[in-house]
């Protein structure tokens, strides 16, 4: 087998891997924002710079958030979590329930 042909079946492999883990992490964190989040957890990942988070880690977002990881991510595979890709999507699916709410946020003023 070529080094060619190596090096562009590793380079599918992991973006279908990335991708997966992505989808993954999108659809739970779309479920963590609508049936677990508080409100200032939401505004708290909306406020972040980054679209989809500057968090390399399940844990560093956890922390962010002041919250258990397990809260977060209960049964998913640890490995799977930690990843880069998983957590970009967990933070662009909480972001996208927030976005779809946000008018609510508008209501309270001090």
């Amino acid at each position: 087998m070529q080094k060619t042909s190596i090096a562009e079946r590793l380079r599918l492999s992991k973006q279908a891997s990335d991708k997966r883990m992505f989808d993954e992490g999108f659809a739970l964190g779309r479920e963590w924002a609508k049936a677990s989040a508080e409100a200032e957890d939401l505004e708290r990942l909306a406020l972040e710079e980054h679209p989809y988070g500057s968090f390399n880690d399940i844990r560093e977002l956890a922390e962010f958030l002041g919250v258990e990881l397990e809260w977060l991510v209960g049964d998913t595979d640890d490995l799977t979590a930690r990843m880069p890709s998983f957590v970009a999507g967990f933070v662009k699916g909480a972001r996208e329930v927030f976005d779809e709410h946000s008018g609510i946020f508008d209501i309270l003023v001090y």
